[in-house]
C-alpha cells in the first residue's frame, strides 16, 4: 500500500471516529440530576430534601452520580474500550470528570495507577489539588478516605475502599499512584491498570511518553485496563491517531454545558471575546479543528517534520521579542531557542516564554538562563523594537549572574525589520513547508500561536511567532545583508574566482565544473 493510500485510509478512520464521537456526545448531552433538581420550584425542592436525613444529605456531597452530567460520568459498560478521551473547552468540567473517574476506578479495585500532566506544577495545581481546591483528586474523596500526597516522592497513597479510617494511607495497603511529568520522557509505574492523562497536547515528549504508557499497561490487572484523557483539542497527529483507534471512546464537551457551575461574568466575557472564532471553537466549544486555512504555518506540516532529537549542530542562538507592557492583555516576551544542524536544517527545541507577562528583569534572567542551558552565546534582538533596551537588559542580567555564569559571554545580534511581519514570516513558513524546519519534541504554545495567526485578519503577530521568525532568519541567513555562505569551508569570492579561472583554463581535476558549482545552495538544490 502506498503512503498516499495509507493516509487516505487513516483519514477515513479518523472521520468515522469523529462522527461516532459527535453521535455519542449528542446522546449524552443534558444536565445532571443536581442541575435538574435545581430547576424545580422551591416547594418541590423542599419536599424532596425533607425526605433525606442529615447523614444522607452529607453523603450526597460525595455522590458523583448526583452531581455529574451524563457526559462527565458516562456508563460505558456496553461499549468495549481501552481509552476514554474527554475533549472539552475551558471550564467544561473535564478535569473534575477525570478526578472522579480516578476515584471510581480505585473504588472498583484499581491498584497500579499513573497520573500524567504537562509539568509537575500543572499536575499538582489541576489534577491533584484542583483549581480552588474544588475539582482535584484530593477534593473528591470523603475525608476518611482522602489520599495522602507525597510530592517529594512523586506518589499518591490511597486508602482501601473498605478502610474504616486508617491513620496513614501509606500503611493502609491501598492503591498507589505514580506522578509523571511530561517534561521528561522517563515514565514511572509499571504494570498499570489505570492512567489519567491531562492536556496531552501540551506534553513536551508526547510520543515517547505515550509509547511508554502503552508498554506499561501490557498485563491484566484486578480490573479491566482504562486510560482516560482530559484535554483541549489540538490538531496533533498522535492525538488524531488515538481518537481514530477503534478502542477509543471520545466525548466532546463545551464550556456552555457547564455554565451553571461557572461565574456568569466569566462565561459572558469568554463568549464575547472568542465566540464564533476558531480559537473559541477549540478553547470553549471543544471542537476538533483542522489546519487554519488562513495561517502561514500548518500544524500538519509541523507534525510531519517533527523529530525527537536534534543532530550535531553548527550554531545555536536564543531569540527575544519583548512585550511592550506587562498588563494582562499584553503579549508576553517571546524567548525561543534553536540551532542549525550540520545538515543545514533548522531545529527549534525551547520555548522559554513566560506567560505571566514577566517584567524586564525577570525575562532578562530567563534569556541568560536559556543561553546557559543550551550552551549558546548568541542572543537575537530586533533593533527597531527596543533593541538597545533589550540588549541592555540582557547585559544587566549577565552582571546579576556573573558568579554562576562566569564562563558565558553573550554576543548580541541585532536585526533590522524593514518589512511587515507577514512578509518576514512567509520565507520561514516556506522553509517549514519544504521540510527544513523541525520542532524537537512538542512546543504546544508556540505551535498554537504560529498555526493560528492569520495575517489576512490584520492585528499584531504574537511575540512567540516574532521571536521564531527572527531566530530562523538569523540561523538560515535569510537577511539581505548576508552576502557570504554560512557553511564551514566556503570561501565566497575566492571560491567563485577559482571556479572562473578553472573554466577559462578548460577545467582541471577536482575543480568545480562551472560557476553554478560555486554558488551557495540550500539543501535540495535551490539557491539561497
Amino acid at each position: 500500500m502506498t503512503s498516499a493510500a495509507r493516509e487516505a485510509e487513516f483519514e477515513k478512520h479518523y472521520a468515522d471516529a469523529v462522527t461516532r464521537a459527535q453521535a455519542l456526545s449528542e446522546a449524552l448531552k443534558g444536565p445532571g440530576l443536581a442541575e435538574r433538581f435545581a430547576r424545580l420550584p422551591k416547594e418541590s425542592r423542599d419536599e424532596i430534601i425533607g425526605q433525606f436525613s442529615m447523614v444522607e444529605l452529607a453523603q450526597l456531597r460525595y455522590d458523583w452520580g448526583t452531581w455529574a452530567r451524563p457526559k462527565q460520568d458516562p456508563d460505558l459498560s456496553d461499549i468495549p474500550h481501552r481509552i476514554l478521551f474527554w475533549l472539552g473547552g475551558r471550564g467544561s468540567g473535564k478535569t473534575l470528570s477525570g478526578a472522579q473517574r480516578l476515584r471510581r476506578r480505585i473504588e472498583a479495585g484499581a491498584q497500579g495507577i499513573a497520573i500524567v500532566g504537562p509539568t509537575f506544577d500543572d499536575i499538582e495545581r489541576y489534577q491533584i489539588m484542583g483549581e480552588g481546591g474544588a475539582d482535584g483528586i484530593l477534593s473528591v474523596f470523603p475525608p476518611r478516605l482522602k489520599p495522602v500526597y507525597k510530592p517529594h516522592k512523586g506518589l499518591l497513597y490511597f486508602h482501601r475502599a473498605t478502610c474504616s479510617g486508617c491513620s496513614s494511607a501509606e500503611a493502609c495497603g491501598g492503591a498507589l499512584a505514580y506522578i509523571n511529568s511530561a517534561e521528561k520522557p522517563e515514565f514511572r509505574g509499571p504494570n498499570l491498570d489505570t492512567v489519567w492523562c491531562d492536556e496531552p497536547a501540551h506534553w513536551k515528549h508526547l510520543e515517547t511518553i505515550w509509547h511508554n504508557i502503552e508498554l506499561a499497561t501490557r498485563l491484566d490487572g484486578p480490573i479491566e485496563l482504562e486510560i482516560f484523557f482530559t484535554g483541549t483539542p489540538l490538531p496533533l497527529q498522535i492525538l488524531r491517531e488515538i481518537i481514530a483507534d477503534e478502542e477509543t471512546v471520545t466525548i466532546l464537551m463545551s464550556q456552555s454545558e457547564n455554565a451553571a457551575n461557572l461565574k456568569a461574568k466569566y462565561v459572558a466575557r469568554m463568549q464575547g471575546k472568542y465566540g464564533g472564532t476558531r480559537l473559541g471553537d477549540q478553547e470553549l466549544e471543544g471542537k476538533i479543528l483542522t489546519d487554519n486555512p488562513g495561517a502561514l504555518f500548518r500544524a500538519s506540516v509541523i507534525d510531519a517534520h517533527r523529530v525527537l532529537t536534534a543532530p550535531e549542530l553548527e550554531e545555536t542562538a536564543v531569540s527575544v521579542d519583548p512585550g511592550i507592557a506587562t498588563g494582562p492583555d499584553n503579549d508576553p516576551t517571546g524567548v525561543i531557542a534553536g540551532g542549525r544542524g550540520v545538515d543545514q536544517h533548522i531545529y527549534i527545541w525551547v520555548d522559554a516564554t513566560d506567560d505571566e507577562r514577566a517584567k524586564p528583569d525577570k525575562w532578562g534572567d530567563d534569556v541568560v538562563k536559556t543561553c546557559k542551558q543550551n550552551e549558546t552565546d548568541v542572543v537575537i534582538v530586533e533593533r527597531n523594537r527596543g533593541g538597545d533596551l533589550v540588549a541592555s537588559n540582557v547585559r544587566a542580567a549577565m552582571r546579576r549572574k556573573q558568579g554562576e555564569l562566569a564562563s558565558l559571554a553573550l554576543k548580541i545580534v541585532e536585526v533590522l525589520a524593514t518589512r511587515g511581519k507577514k512578509i518576514r514570516a512567509e520565507p520561514v513558513a516556506t522553509l517549514a513547508e519544504r521540510g527544513f524546519i523541525h520542532f524537537v519534541g512538542h512546543l504546544p504554545k508556540l505551535e498554537q500561536e504560529i498555526t493560528e495567526w492569520d495575517p489576512s485578519l490584520g492585528g499584531k503577530s504574537p511575540n512567540r511567532l516574532d521571536a521564531l521568525v527572527m531566530l530562523v532568519w538569523h540561523l538560515a541567513r535569510l537577511g539581505e545583508e548576508e552576502k557570504k555562505d554560512y557553511r564551514s569551508g566556503f570561501k565566497a569570492l575566492p571560491q567563485v574566482s577559482a571556479a572562473l579561472r578553472a573554466m577559462q583554463a578548460g577545467g582541471r581535476p577536482g575543480a568545480p565544473t562551472g560557476l553554478a558549482g560555486a554558488l551557495p545552495r540550500w539543501p535540495g538544490g535551490s539557491k539561497l
